[in-house]
């Protein structure tokens, strides 16, 4: 399987205001890290929980025809499907509107927690795995 993004997110669900606020940061100085880490974070997260938190279009080619397995990254929003050779190919849109207030959490806590020890490859707290286990798609058991 092969999987595409032909159009990323506009806007990060947890803004720089919202996260600065969260993690009681005043002033401009730090806003470049902060960013970047909120973005790291999403990515994470998303990874983690086989979910898309904001409005994406991803474009996914397989040997298999769609009814064999789910496409990742959901919720699924829009899809067209083609059959291209051998493979078939689906696009689609996926991605919260509105991102729910747990995972809009779990990305705070995981920009505090690696801008308070400096270390983006640290272990994220026991809370943001408990919001990850919480959400993920496919349960690991």
């Amino acid at each position: 399987m092969k999987i595409e993004l032909i159009k990323d997110i506009e806007n990060e669900p947890v803004s720089l205001a919202e996260l600065k606020a969260f993690m009681k940061v005043t002033g401009s100085a730090h806003d470049s890290i902060l960013q970047s880490l909120n973005t790291s974070a999403r990515v994470y997260l998303e990874k983690s929980t086989g979910l898309s938190f904001a409005p994406k279009t991803l474009k996914v080619t397989s040997d298999y025809e769609l009814e064999k397995w789910e496409l990742p990254y959901g919720p699924v929003n829009e899809i067209t499907d083609e059959e291209e050779g051998d493979d078939y190919t689906y696009t689609y849109t996926t991605g919260h509107d509105d991102l729910p207030d747990d995972l809009k959490l779990g990305i705070k806590m995981t920009v505090k927690h690696w801008y308070d020890i400096d270390d983006i490859a640290a272990e994220v707290p026991n809370a943001v795995k408990k919001i990850i286990q919480i959400n993920q798609e496919t349960p690991i058991l």
